[in-house]
């Protein structure tokens, strides 16, 4: 792919350390922070994981239904920061306060439609072919976990408003400070510590229920607290609904919720024909998804840090810094995932025996570490380059490439290779390293073409 090499473009150019520490100076606090809500999923596991197969078994499914719709959630949230970032760009307040007020009544309405659609999916779950005590134990979780929705929606749409303006430490802030807090209650609720009862699996859903309220409520605080910011909230008016405003964040949100469901539902979907198998085999797959997901979030970090970037050289106009910030990050996430490459492998026996000791599910976990490994780059890659095409307002035709990447390939090949050729949980991980690779070669050579595109135009 010649053109990661452009002599006289990126590699040999000036400009190429600024874009690097500009990147990395929006990466490090927003990759803090997509690693944050992280750790919440992470502490659930391993305490959970501490319990046994099937209490970790009902959270991975619990999780695994809840994230196919909350991600929809989370995309529309995140189609903020690009109109918020071009505004920026353009230096126009009175726009960006308008993003803001839209976008939290937007958020607020579609947590409770997204609620109502989590309470329906309920009457499916039985059908899924999965262990009913599995199924039984998932709902003290599941249940809890809906009323976070709500909370965490409003908490996102202060948070990606923040970052268009290139502001990404108050996430960083509040998203640790609550996750601190969510660590210590989970183990005070879920072990039944300082003399609360033991809620078992629901404590650690009450943990993340009332960590992402406080995040909230901490955000709102910080930017009370920030002269700069008050002012956006003195200007916040959710009685004139600016319905051009709605369409417009609906329009850049949607397919970016797509994009999101669509991934999370391929590995949703993988975790539920691992979990025909057996329920140490769905353990395994948990910590080993686990595990995998924390490189990603780091790494969609710095696709967050790409759209922010982007979005607001698109603001102002300059052509050529679209280009280069884009393939410095592409530069930076092939880097980290490397390294992240070569530890999931090198170490593929020691990091599951940190959730669980059970001999059947670590002799799993660890096979499934090592196709984890190999397809760190293609994740990395490809989450990044999502980020770069939402940084210049491209989200349709990525849409298109990763409906064809997870639905055309992930999902039909990991059902062939589980259940006609006896590859056990491996098969669905093979699945995922074909869909990833695919997305990441596909729109990396897309995002080449339209900023080659961009600079031509007058």
């Amino acid at each position: 792919m010649h053109f990661f090499f452009i002599k006289n473009d990126l590699m040999l150019s000036k400009k190429f350390k600024y874009h690097f520490r500009n990147n990395l100076k929006l990466a490090y606090p927003v990759t803090l922070s997509q690693l944050g809500h992280m750790i919440t999923a992470l502490a659930d596991t391993l305490m959970v994981g501490s319990l046994g197969a099937i209490p970790l078994a009902a959270v991975a499914f619990g999780h695994t239904m809840f994230s196919m719709f909350f991600i929809i959630g989370i995309g529309l949230a995140t189609g903020l920061t690009p109109l918020v970032g071009k505004a920026n760009g353009n230096r126009n307040k009175e726009e960006c306060s308008n993003l803001l007020s839209n976008g939290i009544v937007l958020n607020f309405v579609f947590a409770i439609v997204l609620m109502i659609i989590l309470y329906l999916a309920i009457y499916i779950m039985d059908d899924l072919g999965q262990d009913p005590e599995v199924v039984t134990l998932s709902m003290d979780y599941y249940l809890v976990m809906i009323w976070s929705l709500l909370p965490f929606m409003l908490f996102l749409a202060f948070k990606q408003f923040l970052e268009g303006l290139k502001l990404t430490k108050p996430g960083m802030l509040v998203t640790i400070v609550a996750n601190l807090i969510n660590v210590i209650l989970n183990y005070i609720l879920i072990f039944g510590k300082l003399g609360f009862p033991a809620y078992g699996v629901a404590g650690a859903a009450w943990a993340t229920f009332i960590a992402r309220t406080l995040m909230l409520v901490l955000i709102v605080v910080l930017m009370l607290k920030t002269e700069k910011l008050k002012s956006y909230l003195k200007e916040l008016n959710f009685i004139k609904v600016k319905w051009n405003k709605i369409k417009e964040i609906t329009k850049m949100g949607l397919p970016i919720g797509f994009q999101f469901a669509l991934e999370v539902s391929a590995f949703s979907i993988g975790s539920i024909i691992v979990g025909t198998i057996s329920a140490e085999a769905l353990a395994a797959h948990q910590i080993a998804l686990n595990l995998a997901a924390t490189t990603f979030m780091m790494a969609g970090g710095i696709g967050s840090a790409a759209t922010i970037s982007l979005s607001n050289f698109l603001g102002m106009g300059l052509k050529r810094e679209i280009r280069m910030s884009g393939f410095v990050s592409i530069y930076m996430v092939l880097i980290f995932m490397s390294i992240a490459a070569i530890i999931f492998i090198v170490f593929n026996e020691l990091l599951p025996s940190f959730y669980i000791s059970n001999p059947d599910v670590l002799a799993i976990a660890s096979g499934l570490m090592v196709v984890a490994g190999f397809f760190q780059l293609s994740d990395g890659l490809q989450v990044v380059i999502l980020g770069v095409l939402r940084g210049i307002h491209d989200v349709k035709i990525p849409t298109i490439v990763t409906s064809i990447s997870y639905w055309v390939l992930t999902i039909p090949l990991g059902y062939i290779f589980v259940n006609y050729m006896d590859t056990g949980a491996m098969g669905v991980w093979y699945a995922y390293l074909i869909g990833l690779t695919f997305t990441a070669l596909v729109l990396t050579y897309r995002f080449h073409l339209l900023s080659k595109r961009i600079i031509l135009e007058k």
